[in-house]
Formats: C-alpha cells, structure tokens, sequence
C-alpha cells in the first residue's frame, strides 16, 4: 500500500507563494484536450471543473476536497525528463487526467483519457505531437533524464 504524501512534502517542490500568484494573475490559458470518448456536453463539463487547475498545488487542493468515495488520486507521476512531467490523476468512470506539467508544477496541458495511460503511451502520444525531450547538462555530457532516456537508450542498442 503507497504511502500518503504529507502535506510539507507536497509543498516543499512548489514554488513560492510570490510565484504562484503572479502565475494565477497572469491567467494564462491552459490547454484541455480530449482524447476520450467523452461527449462535447461531458467534456465541456470536465473543462469546466478543471480550468482552474493552473499549478500542481490547484491540482493537489482539489484532490483533497473530493470525497473519498470518488476515487479521484495521484495515480503516478512521470518524469519525461528532468523539465517535463506528467501527472496522472484517477478521474470519473475509469478515466484519467493527465496533466502535463514543468519543474516548477505549472501546468502547461490537461488531457483526459479513457483509461489510466501508461508512461509509454503518454510518451509517444508526446512525440507524435512534436515534442522532444530536453538532455540536461551532465559533468559527462549532454544525457535526457528520466522515462523520455529510452529514446536515446534505443539508439545505442
């Protein structure tokens, strides 16, 4: 059984309360994509609910005010590299949201799924859409850190 992530542990990875406002007062406009089977109604109404979700820190308080019987939780988190993640959140009758997010929990994405995606598929969805990963300077060398390193690791085989 996971255990639950505390409260300061959610909050030590955020950014400053400065930070956060002048990301929230910006409204800036977040993408929804539908990669569901979900009616224009029914999509409308989940963009509707989740358009507030400009930073990993809405998306966390939301989570925390659902009722428990919803199952709505943190599925898994990905890190496509040491810049990008994705977080994958259990949403209503089997379907997920996945929330593509930067290293500072700004949201930059939300697409909701049919099912719990894997980080295989969240990748090449990505990649078909003209996304590339981003290597990070090593003492070694340029190297992509995290789930997107398979694409480099495949070259080499």
């Amino acid at each position: 059984m996971k255990k639950p992530i505390s409260e300061s542990m959610r909050l030590k990875f955020l950014p400053n309360k400065e930070i956060l406002e002048t990301i929230r007062n910006k409204g800036r406009f977040m993408q929804v994509i539908n990669r569901s089977k979900l009616s224009q109604t029914d999509f409308n109404a989940a963009v509707a609910e989740l358009t507030g979700h400009k930073l990993l820190q809405d998306v966390m308080k939301w989570l925390l005010k659902q009722e428990k019987n919803l199952s709505k939780e943190i599925v898994e988190v990905v890190a496509q590299d040491e810049f990008t993640y994705d977080i994958v959140v259990r949403y209503a009758n089997k379907q997920a949201l996945v929330y593509d997010t930067n290293f500072l929990g700004v949201v930059k994405s939300l697409s909701v799924w049919d099912q719990i995606p894997t980080a295989e598929e969240i990748l090449k969805t990505r990649l078909a859409e003209g996304w590339s990963p981003t290597p990070s300077e090593l003492k070694s060398g340029k190297r992509v850190l995290g789930y997107a390193s398979c694409l480099t690791q495949a070259k080499h085989l």
